[in-house]
């Protein structure tokens, strides 16, 4: 009766050219909704890919594998050059390059729909003998060991552009080798080509060298070389901080790393040189005479400012302190060092994106030390398959993960940081030659793999 009325009052106001609205309440009469609600859910997550590279042998063509974060699925597959003995990506994290025993290489940008047919081949300059390639800002710089030469190729696929020529030792010595690594960030202003100065190999048997290399910087600007800066014996691999402030030189033979200011373009005036490894919470003695604790690999963490050494030679890594002060000199804890005995023969290292923990491959005795970087001690020891020679991790969410790749076996091991356990061993096409990630936490950032890591001139 209530709502009768007030159908009735409705109707002679709306007579009377009044605007109404019918009260509320009666019956299931319709009111429209003047602004719905949308539901909503959780936010997207960033993609993130491993991308392995596969050798089924060293005569057939290599094979890109891409695997997804969510669910440790592959995704795609595309077929790249014959023999594929490297792997890297840029600083975006997505366009990767093979080295190919047959002298060629091989690029693809790597998504969640490429296809064999858009990966691009390249060859090397002729006469040359690829001894790494380093990846940056759309272009390539391959380190000819042979030829003394750094060359510049571009463009997609990427062609020839020049050959940079690197200068010989004073006096010259025979048989010297060419750069045998390079290191630079994006927005940097130089790249510095690393030399052994010793002839391709001799750095496999690292003690019995007595000859020093050298970094050669070479300007982005016009690709002219500047004067070259001293190292260590036997400089194995080379890596830059974030903010390009300063490259750092792994020197096996020494066990040291050379540390070099990229604004001065000169050694570091403060610390030039830091020992590594042959000492720990656990022990504190210096290295045997004759001996060396081989620094192999290191991460550069930017959140905590620390440098990872993986020391192959006695089975360590050292965590490195490398924090500047606001004018950008070194700080008041510059190169202080903890060193923690992890597995046989660790050669290489990753930290997690929160910093708590890092991750070392293990090669020798076929494990992943997992290090906690709090209390410098080791939480866990997992088993891999085969023995491992490169571990990346990436974060794509709360936990995160470690892929790790073994060069003797055809079985990729994935880690959950949660908990840290083996998850999957995921069958790839072929041993594993090496493994990249899109980016450490999936949201751009790049990471240290800007070049390869090839075996040989002391690289195990």
């Amino acid at each position: 009766m209530l709502c009768e009325k007030r159908r009735l009052r409705a109707t002679f106001l709306a007579a009377l050219g009044t605007a109404v609205l019918l009260a509320a309440g009666c019956g299931t009469e319709y009111r429209s909704v003047v602004t719905p609600i949308a539901t909503t859910g959780p936010a997207p997550q960033p993609s993130a890919y491993a991308a392995f590279i596969s050798s089924p042998s060293s005569t057939s063509n290599g094979v890109l594998t891409v695997v997804d974060y969510s669910g440790d699925t592959i995704i795609d597959q595309a077929v790249v050059g014959v023999g594929p003995i490297g792997f890297v990506n840029d600083q975006t994290g997505v366009n990767d390059f093979t080295l190919n025993s047959d002298k060629t290489l091989s690029g693809v940008s790597v998504s969640s729909s490429f296809m064999t047919r858009q990966v691009t081949t390249s060859t090397l300059v002729t006469n040359s003998t690829a001894a790494n390639i380093f990846s940056l800002n759309n272009t390539l710089y391959v380190l000819d060991s042979t030829n003394n030469t750094v060359d510049i190729l571009k463009g997609n696929p990427a062609s020839f552009v020049e050959s940079i020529n690197l200068p010989l030792p004073q006096p010259p010595i025979p048989q010297v080798g060419g750069p045998i690594t390079a290191t630079a960030v994006s927005g940097g202003e130089r790249l510095y080509a690393v030399s052994q100065f010793v002839a391709p190999g001799v750095c496999n048997t690292p003690a019995s060298v007595t000859v020093s290399g050298v970094a050669t910087p070479i300007e982005f600007a016009s690709y002219t070389v500047d004067t070259a800066i001293p190292v260590g014996k036997c400089p194995v691999y080379a890596l830059s901080s974030s903010d390009s402030r300063r490259v750092f030189v792994l020197n096996r033979t020494d066990g040291t790393v050379t540390v070099i200011d990229t604004v001065r373009n000169t050694l570091d005036t403060t610390n030039p040189t830091i020992q590594v490894g042959c000492k720990s919470l656990s022990y504190n003695k210096p290295c045997p005479a004759g001996t060396s604790s081989g620094p192999v690999f290191a991460e550069y963490y930017a959140a905590g400012n620390l440098l990872v050494t993986a020391n192959y030679d006695d089975d360590t890594i050292s965590i490195i302190d490398v924090s500047l002060d606001i004018y950008g000199n070194d700080s008041a804890t510059f190169g202080q060092t903890v060193t923690i005995p992890v597995g046989s023969h660790p050669d290489s290292v990753t930290v997690l994106y929160d910093g708590s923990r890092a991750y070392v491959a293990n090669q020798a005795d076929q494990t992943v030390s997992v290090v906690n970087l709090t209390d410098y001690t080791v939480s866990k020891v997992l088993s891999v398959n085969g023995h491992p020679r490169t571990v990346v991790s990436v974060k794509n969410s709360l936990y995160g993960k470690v892929y790790v790749a073994s060069p003797d076996s055809p079985y990729a091991t994935i880690i959950n940081t949660d908990g840290d356990i083996v998850t999957v061993s995921l069958l790839l096409q072929g041993n594993a030659v090496d493994v990249r990630v899109s980016s450490p936490n999936a949201t751009g950032a790049s990471s240290n793999f800007l070049t390869t890591r090839l075996p040989g001139s002391g690289q195990p």
